[in-house]
């Protein structure tokens, strides 16, 4: 007997910049820094980055590095698609 696990899940994760009248001037840049950096906090904070430390014993060097894995919109629409349909059946 063969078991499968699903290990995808798809979680979504927003934030928002309002703008009035005294910030209403703002850089569109300056607000894309902003949603980006308050983007991956949570992305950070949820524990969706891996850490890694490797040692290289001739160069006696560590590198560190981070990942995470990120899909383009398209298929993010694809994705919610395919996952609304699941949830409703």
């Amino acid at each position: 007997m063969t078991q499968t696990t699903n290990i995808t899940e798809i979680q979504g994760i927003f934030h928002e910049v309002g703008l009035t009248e005294e910030n209403s001037f703002r850089n569109p840049e300056s607000i894309k820094q902003e949603l980006v950096t308050k983007l991956i906090t949570e992305v950070y904070n949820n524990g969706c980055i891996e850490f890694t430390k490797q040692y290289d014993g001739d160069s006696n060097a560590i590198t560190y590095r981070a990942r995470m894995f990120v899909t383009p919109d398209s298929i993010c629409r694809i994705l919610k698609k395919e996952y609304n349909a699941t949830v409703r059946n």
